[in-house]
């Protein structure tokens, strides 16, 4: 397994599913793995662009840390997200019980269903709090760690009646919230 080094999120994408990430130092001989501390620095997430800083601790729902416009946290908001961009869900919560997975087909009570390669799931990226990574379908419902999601264009906005895309516990489906994906040219709402 060759070694990577991550300077930036296009380096992710070439990470193959299992590998651990390891920063070699070309002034010495000795190869370290990168902590994950240093890949969340790495990838911008200290800088709070198209990140989200997810919890679970009340059990019975999602909360996004300083979601709001005045810096309060929302439970289980909507997401209004854009195509051909990448997000960050910063899962480090670390609690078992409630795996954070991206979904289509559920609603609130619901249970939907994980992504899949036709839908966005091929463009899915987990980074383990150990280094490790998992791409694709397999990289969503973590429940710690970091879920990156680069968004496939859609070329039409997907709202609840169309593309109904939605973040959700896979073992509780009420802690449930909806995505909407947009494009630029177009807008959240078409008029863009």
């Amino acid at each position: 397994m060759a070694d990577k080094k991550i300077s930036d999120l296009n380096a992710l994408t070439a990470a193959a599913a299992g590998d651990l990430l390891i920063i070699s130092d070309t002034s010495a001989s000795e190869t370290k793995k990168i902590t994950f501390a240093q890949i969340k620095k790495d990838i911008g997430i200290t800088e709070g662009a198209n990140v989200f800083t997810v919890s679970a601790a009340d059990g019975t729902n999602f909360t996004f840390a300083d979601y709001n416009g005045n810096g309060s946290n929302a439970n289980d908001p909507s997401l209004y997200l854009l195509e051909d961009h990448t997000y960050v869900f910063d899962l480090t919560y670390a609690s078992a019980s409630h795996p954070f997975a991206i979904r289509t087909g559920g609603a609130s009570g619901t249970a939907g269903t994980n992504l899949v390669t036709g839908n966005g799931g091929d463009r899915l990226i987990h980074i383990g709090t150990d280094g490790t990574v998992t791409t694709g379908a397999t990289a969503n419902a973590k429940y710690s760690g970091l879920l990156i999601w680069r968004i496939p264009h859609f070329g039409v906005k997907q709202t609840a009646s169309t593309g109904d895309y939605h973040y959700q516990c896979t073992a509780h489906a009420g802690m449930f919230g909806q995505i909407f994906i947009g494009s630029v040219f177009q807008g959240l709402d078409g008029t863009w």
